[in-house]
């Protein structure tokens, strides 16, 4: 089975909200870029991104952006308990071990150490963990992210994000909602042209693309 991919950034300053819609990771960092030069936020600014797991999009972002500094990549603290809840549930002999075990883990990630994380995992007993299976393919996550996983209890006592959800729910809105969930096909050009008509209405701009076919590009409150 054939399947369109829409990549959609959202952009988020003090100043207010917009959207990013395009074919794939490459081409909507371009429009990144091109958005926070013409919005003089390359200047004297950190770029945050808050990402899941997925390898190809950290290649893609720190490819497009090693360029530049600061830049920082956060994993998302969703995507990391669901990782780890999906991991331990393959290797793990059922929920009774299973959730005691995340009860533990869980904590460790929120303070951001990994290595008493991993050891923790290490010392799990045969008892615990099915014949045949390991823990080495989430450690091994733990170690591909090492970078990316801050300790999240500070962040979040700072009143900093720790949550890709803002750029979730602007996926949910302008390409989930009408593509996925209603039964349709979609045609590669089609599928970023309906969620690109969603972006403009969203961003508010899309009175303005109608009748002159330029942005302004302001912020969304």
């Amino acid at each position: 089975m054939k399947r369109v991919h829409n990549t959609m950034a959202h952009v988020e300053t003090p100043e207010g909200h917009y959207i990013l819609n395009g074919h794939g990771t490459v081409t909507v960092l371009q429009f990144l870029i091109a958005f926070l030069l013409h919005k003089d936020l390359l200047r004297d600014h950190c770029v945050q991104f808050f990402v899941d797991g997925a390898r190809s999009l950290h290649a893609d972002i720190l490819a497009g952006m090693r360029w530049f500094r600061p830049m920082r990549v956060f994993l998302d603290w969703y995507h990391l308990h669901e990782k780890c809840k999906v991991e331990l549930n393959l290797v793990l002999r059922g929920k009774k071990v299973r959730n005691p075990v995340l009860a533990e883990l869980m904590p460790l990630l929120w303070l951001g150490q990994i290595d008493v994380a991993i050891a923790y995992l290490r010392a799990l007993g045969p008892a615990q963990i099915k014949s045949g299976k390991s823990v080495d393919r989430l450690i091994e996550y733990f170690e591909r992210n090492r970078e990316y996983i801050p300790c999240y209890a500070l962040r979040a006592q700072l009143g900093l994000r720790n949550s890709s959800n803002r750029g979730e729910k602007a996926n949910d809105l302008c390409v989930a909602d009408r593509q996925k969930h209603r039964e349709m096909s979609w045609s590669r050009d089609g599928s970023v042209a309906m969620a690109s008509t969603m972006t403009l209405q969203r961003n508010g701009e899309i009175d303005e693309w109608c009748r002159s076919r330029s942005l302004s590009f302001n912020w969304v409150a």
